[in-house]
């Protein structure tokens, strides 16, 4: 006789074969999921032929669910939180639609739907502290409660608890409603789970984005205003412009960036980060963006370029100038040294032998800055901004020293080190605490 554990091992065949299961339509996805998987051969499993087979992979299962629960944390049966989050990031064409088109979804759509979380009920509504009971393994009937590595947006655990309770009634219905609820209000993927990103071929979700706000910056305050007011109207879906933040180092212009998705991403918007050697990807990135609901803002850290690199043309078209028509979703916010990026030589505004029309490559180099709606600059703050970032940054901190003894330390620190700059008064304020 042939044992399911020899199933297991030879690539999950049972799920395949489950004539009810491969009529799955929108959700046939969570078909390829391992755990998935062997759940259903612990639901089927003869255990009268294989005691020791069901308890190995009975204990697999507890094994990678409190590997699950230790990361995303525990909100009620660990495996419906496994399951109902492959469901809610499965991008299929109902999810997708729901994110798009909000109310108005396909009545036959919908109806295919209704027709897979029919078929998932018995996965969906499965309780695994319930299994460790039928089978007399108490140790795995309750988990221990972990707040989770990964943090959760409350308003995500708010949505997720609806499913949890739709499951509680085994109301399919009820299931879809909560489904396109949460699909509305945060998007389907890791999109609607995550709201920081690089690209590494494909998004990557940063799962500890920096926590920086603006009122952390201190200084740069016109800078900020235009920031917020650009980046409002853009999450509001009103026209907006690309930036571009240039300036002596240390100054904030990342951060300032940075802060904008922690007062934004509630409404929906998205930071994708790419490097200067990524820009060859760039119709890549933006093609995968366009069809979501949410608003990207593509994050380009510290860039220039040498006069005699070009990478900058791939950029360059994707703002202005291509055939294809820019997103309406996605701006590129760049940070940079150079106020017009790319490196310029006192040659250049001379009429040199060796090219016919100089003034062309001139004009060339400066049409990639002028591709930004908004450029802002951040100077070098003058010593009395310096020594207020260092002010407020020792009271923030609740550093407890005569004032004009932290002066002049900042001051000292500021002339042995790297200048002034936002950066270099945390820098100081770190090397304070640790030796207070």
């Amino acid at each position: 006789m042939t044992s399911p554990v020899r199933d297991f091992y030879e690539g999950y065949k049972m799920i395949s074969n489950n004539a009810e299961f491969n009529s799955l339509i929108l959700y046939r996805s969570l078909l390829d999921d391992e755990l998935v998987n062997l759940v259903c051969q612990i639901i089927d499993y003869d255990r009268t032929a294989d005691q020791s087979g069901f308890e190995d992979i009975f204990y697999r299962i507890s094994h990678r669910l409190l590997e699950y629960s230790r990361m995303h944390g525990s909100q009620g049966d660990v495996w419906q939180a496994y399951f109902f989050d492959l469901m809610l990031e499965d991008e299929n064409p109902f999810s997708l639609e729901c994110e798009l088109s909000g109310d108005e979804i396909n009545p036959q759509l919908r109806g295919m739907a209704r027709h897979d979380l029919d078929i998932l009920r018995n996965l969906y509504s499965l309780k695994w502290s319930d299994i460790g009971k039928s089978v007399s393994i108490p140790l795995t009937c309750n988990y221990p409660c972990f707040k989770g590595l990964i943090p959760c947006d409350p308003a995500r655990l708010e949505a997720k608890g609806k499913l949890f309770g739709s499951a509680g009634v085994s109301d399919p219905e009820a299931m879809l409603a909560a489904l396109e609820s949460y699909y509305r209000q945060f998007g389907c993927g890791l999109l609607g789970r995550y709201s920081a990103f690089r690209w590494d071929g494909g998004l990557r979700p940063i799962t500890h984005p920096d926590p920086v706000t603006m009122d952390k910056i201190i200084g740069y305050d016109y800078q900020k205003q235009i920031l917020l007011d650009n980046t409002s109207a853009f999450v509001e879906g009103k026209p907006a412009n690309n930036v571009l933040l240039y300036g002596a180092k240390g100054t904030g212009k990342s951060s300032s960036v940075k802060a904008l998705l922690n007062r934004f991403a509630e409404q929906g918007l998205r930071m994708v980060e790419i490097s200067r050697r990524q820009l060859a990807d760039i119709h890549k990135i933006t093609d995968q963006l366009r069809y979501r609901c949410h608003r990207f803002i593509i994050f380009i850290d510290d860039l220039s370029f040498e006069d005699f690199e070009v990478d900058y043309k791939y950029i360059k078209a994707s703002m202005e100038g291509s055939l294809e028509v820019r997103p309406q979703n996605i701006l590129f916010y760049v940070t940079s040294n150079r106020r017009h990026l790319i490196r310029e030589n006192w040659n250049d505004r001379q009429r040199g032998e060796d090219e016919v029309f100089p003034p062309d490559s001139q004009q060339e180099k400066l049409s990639f800055a002028d591709r930004f709606g908004i450029s802002l600059a951040y100077l070098s703050p003058d010593q009395e901004l310096y020594l207020r970032m260092v002010a407020e940054m020792a009271e923030n901190e609740g550093i407890k020293m005569d004032l004009q003894e932290l002066r002049g330390k900042a001051i000292q620190w500021e002339l042995s080190h790297h200048g002034r700059s936002g950066r270099s008064a945390r820098q100081f304020i770190d090397d304070l605490l640790g030796r207070l």
